[in-house]
């Protein structure tokens, strides 16, 4: 099951929750600017948290889907089309083989992710999925370029929409300044 990249967005990498635990190697933990923000969108696409999706800072990618049918969720202030049709963030939606998914600019907190169910396929270094490009470390996207995902992000019958509740959107993002600064 796969996506294809179109064009890769301004600043959109494979993400998880990092890979902590060898800064004294001198490998710093990467993962998710967002980690709450990546689990909420693995729940919404029926992930356990830990999961690797999209991280999307500033503008995200254009995607074709090549898959038969793959649930997705969509967290953050981010626009969205499937098709030319507007899609909502901060829910789950399925998408059919062929489509065009379009992820534009990304407003208030600066970082939105695209979770498919199954989770994304990249490379594992060091116990974790997550991209460094400074060290080399990961998956670069580039036009052309497939993300794989897991057979469990077929999905066969109707889907039950999942949204997340007005309540839980909060547009802020917490910044620590880490020894890596």
């Amino acid at each position: 099951m796969t996506l294809l990249v179109r064009q890769p967005g301004l600043m959109t990498s494979l993400q998880d929750l990092g890979r902590p635990g060898h800064l004294a190697q001198g490998v710093p933990p990467s993962g998710a600017l967002d980690c709450e923000g990546l689990m909420l969108a693995n729940a919404l696409a029926g992930n356990s948290l830990d999961k690797v999706a999209l991280e999307m800072i500033g503008h995200g990618p254009k995607l074709k889907v090549e898959a038969d049918s793959l649930r997705i969720a969509l967290v953050g202030f981010v626009k969205v089309s499937l098709d030319g049709i507007p899609l909502a963030p901060w829910r789950s939606h399925l998408l059919r083989k062929g489509q065009l998914l379009k992820l534009g600019h990304v407003e208030m907190g600066h970082v939105a992710y695209l979770a498919v169910a199954g989770g994304f396929d990249g490379p594992l270094v060091l116990g974790s999925r997550s991209t460094y490009l400074r060290a080399g470390v990961g998956l670069k996207l580039e036009p052309g370029k497939t993300l794989a995902t897991h057979l469990a992000g077929v999905t066969s019958g109707p889907l039950q929409q999942i949204a997340v509740p007005s309540n839980w959107i909060c547009p802020s993002l917490r910044v620590v300044e880490g020894p890596e600064i």
